[in-house]
């Protein structure tokens, strides 16, 4: 739709409520809506200090230094550190960057690439853990299956083998004439009492299975959409770019929705995120209003947005459409609102506040495009009824709903939070588009006042203070780092070395001084005049004025340079880094005690993991109920291949997944990856219990948590445990046929006498 207006009225300022009917939000094409996205976009600014903290973390990250910056830090560093800063004129392009920070910084980012990314889908809906129940019990009196029950005798049978071999060692053949009799009956009462003590742990076998084996059809539905999507959307790649945000910046964004009818997680970008703020909540998904800025060509805005322009907007955006800086019609750019730091304000830039080189002949120009969440309030009721047990139940109906004396005992009216979105785009006019509430927001039936936004993410770090990034941790250490080494170019530019002293007049005539040092470095001679009794005191003229003068910073320059050391030492210490970490260890050190203080870093470094991880899952939690929403009524068939080159097939057309609630839980925590290495670790006494089987050794190494390793190790227990059975068996065979033949022939040895 096509707003005119670019003045907030005071009118909806002063009658700014939520408890309207839907029916009165949506009047006059979504005015209030228009107002309220309006209001939020004048609140948000682009230019703050903690903007410009985030774009100067991020030029340091990528190697790049700022001249105001150091300016700024050198102003301070003298004030309060009594250290002589190098002048530099802004524009001169003398001045040195070393980026020693970006090294602990890359390093972090590294080992989260690193980390798997497993995802356990689990389903917490009420009559899933009925189904659970039911399936357990049904296994119980199936006793789990007639395979993991003879996999059990077999493992007691290897267990208590001795027990049956001594209790067959006290029969004596010769003194019991039914000796073969004897030793079937010891077996058999043997096998009785296995059979009796497997029966008894098989609900053991039970609750390992439903724990670790066991999935609901809709649970397994719901993982195989999301590995089609970790596969084919390169969503590790996009948490791996979140978790550069939490380096750089504090904090890391996501925004989950459809694009175009396909469900798409899309990492946000902190310079142009703004939302309220509450000391008391964290995570982006609960404030009460959000707004992200975007620069979209003409092209852009067609493809996120194709199918929902109707033509009097089209006709708008042709205005705009230009590829280059060289448009076609330059006064419709000049007019486009783009920034509104003055609520009254109807014209601005075009170009982004945060693009370092906006007036390039070949960027083309981009219209700003404003994406608002916010809460409002909706009006519902909960009806009371009888049921056909007899007993009240509440019922939740919207406003709509009309209260029925036949039926319905009492009615309570009340208020819960709603989000609302819309998209505004800043042409003249402007375009407002998806204006709406925001789809699966209630999460729990049962508790319409707990809701989710589009955007997930939470600040770090800011338990009562502002927040802090690991960047922000070293970056006065990289300012002081820039000074130091400057100062030692600079030193370096007046070095002059040690230097030759002596008088003009004792060169000999005839040479000149670039003669004479030229002379003295191909021969090694250095010829001097001299009166003509050799003598240079009769001259007034001291013969040992030759001399050497050190002139160099030699002294000076490896003082800085030690402190540079201790500058980078203490960069990374206050990053909770160490030498060991990186590296760098002295290869003086033990291995002990290098494992050692890697494991203390990494602990100190972990509370940022452990908060990504949750952030992760809550994102893929608001992920899922968008393919919820997506695939029920638009149900896909695809393939798609996995980590190890299978091939995997998704058919959403099955189940009834779309009415289930679903938690995210995701195992890659260093405790984690602790147990992991370990189990590795131990490949080749693994491959010795396989009797060498190489394959073994692949499929562990693959393997990225320590569920799979563990069943892998079972797998091949059970497997050496069988082998052992049947070996037994054999054996035992083989010992009573040898028992008969011998009593056969001592009974014919007894008939021949």
């Amino acid at each position: 739709m096509i707003d005119n207006q670019s003045i907030i009225s005071p009118t909806f300022l002063d009658n700014n409520t939520d408890r309207l009917s839907y029916k009165t939000k949506i009047k006059n094409e979504y005015e209030w809506a228009r107002r309220k996205i309006d209001y939020y976009c004048n609140k948000s600014t682009f230019f703050s200090e903690k903007k410009e903290k985030y774009k100067t973390n991020y030029d340091l990250y990528n190697g790049r230094f700022d001249f105001s910056s150091y300016i700024a830090a050198g102003a301070e560093v003298e004030e309060n550190l009594g250290v002589l800063v190098p002048d530099i004129d802004i524009n001169e392009s003398d001045y040195i960057h070393f980026p020693v920070l970006q090294t602990v910084l890359h390093d972090m980012v590294g080992e989260e690439i690193k980390r798997p990314f497993n995802l356990r889908v689990v389903s917490t809906n009420s009559n899933s853990e009925s189904v659970r129940q039911r399936k357990t019990k049904e296994l119980l009196v199936e006793n789990v299956s007639k395979y993991a029950k003879e996999q059990q005798i077999q493992k007691l049978v290897v267990q208590n083998k001795q027990k049956l071999l001594k209790a067959q060692e006290q029969v004596n053949p010769q003194l019991d004439p039914n000796y073969v009799e004897s030793l079937k009956k010891i077996e058999d009462n043997f096998m009785a009492q296995i059979e009796e003590m497997a029966n008894k742990m098989t609900p053991l076998e039970v609750e390992t299975y439903m724990a670790k084996g066991f999935k609901l059809p809709e649970e397994k539905l719901m993982d195989e959409i999301l590995q089609y999507h970790i596969k084919t959307d390169r969503l590790k790649l996009t948490f791996d770019k979140g978790w550069e945000d939490v380096v750089i910046t504090g904090e890391e964004i996501y925004w989950t929705g459809q694009v175009n009818g396909k469900p798409t997680i899309k990492r946000i970008n902190p310079l142009y995120f703004n939302c309220s703020r509450n000391s008391d909540v964290i995570f982006y998904d609960e404030m009460d209003w959000s707004t992200y800025d975007e620069y979209l060509t003409v092209y852009d805005l067609y493809q996120r947005f194709g199918n929902d322009f109707k033509e009097e907007e089209r006709k708008i955006l042709d205005k705009y459409e230009s590829p280059l800086s060289s448009t076609a019609s330059e006064k419709s750019w000049e007019i486009i609102p783009n920034i509104l730091n003055d609520m009254n304000a109807n014209f601005g830039m075009y170009n982004d506040p945060y693009d370092d080189n906006p007036d390039h002949n070949l960027k083309t120009k981009r219209i700003r495009v404003s994406h608002v969440v916010w809460k409002s309030l909706k009006k519902i009721k909960y009806i009371y009824r009888y049921n056909e047990n007899g007993s009240l139940e509440k019922n939740i109906v919207d406003e709509t709903y009309v209260f029925d004396k036949s039926t319905d005992i009492k009615q309570e009216v009340l208020y819960v939070p709603e989000f609302w979105e819309g998209y505004k785009i800043y042409t003249n006019p402007k375009i407002y588009l998806h204006i709406s509430p925001v789809l699966n927001q209630y999460r729990d039936i049962d508790n319409p006042f707990q809701i989710r936004g589009p955007y997930t993410g939470a600040v770090f770090s800011s338990n009562n203070s502002n927040p802090v990034a690991v960047a922000d941790l070293g970056k006065p250490w990289q300012f002081l780092y820039n000074v130091v080494i400057n100062q030692i170019i600079e030193l370096l530019k007046t070095d002059i070395g040690r230097i030759l002293l002596g008088l003009s007049e004792q060169i000999p005539k005839g040479m000149t001084p670039i003669q004479w040092m030229s002379y003295i470095k191909k021969f090694k001679v250095a010829l001097i005049s001299a009166t003509k009794d050799g003598d240079l005191r009769s001259m007034g003229i001291d013969p040992q004025y030759w001399k050497s003068i050190d002139l160099s910073h030699t002294q000076e320059i490896s003082q800085k340079i030690e402190l540079l050391e201790y500058i980078e030492r203490k960069m990374t210490q206050s990053m909770s880094y160490n030498p060991s970490r990186l590296g760098q260890q002295s290869p003086y050190e033990t291995l002990g005690n290098n494992q050692k203080n890697i494991a203390q870093s990494s602990s100190q470094t972990e509370r940022w993991f452990y908060m990504h991880n949750y952030v992760k899952e809550r994102t893929v939690e608001n992920y899922m109920e968008v393919c919820k929403e997506t695939y029920k009524d638009n149900p896909i068939r695809a393939s798609y291949v996995l980590s190890d080159l299978s091939v995997a097939t998704l058919n959403t057309e099955v189940g009834d997944f779309a009415n289930y609630n679903y938690k995210v839980y995701i195992t890659n925590t260093l405790r984690d990856t602790e147990i992991v290495n370990q189990l590795k670790s131990l490949i080749q006494p693994i491959i010795q219990n396989s009797n060498g089987d190489m394959r073994i050794a692949a499929e562990i190494t693959r393997s990225e948590n320590a569920t799979e390793i563990v069943n892998i190790i079972h797998r091949i227990q059970e497997q050496k445990d069988a082998r052992e059975s049947q070996q037994m068996q054999q054996q035992n065979q083989m010992q009573q046929q040898m028992q008969e033949m011998q009593m056969q022939m001592k009974q014919q040895e007894m008939e021949f006498k």
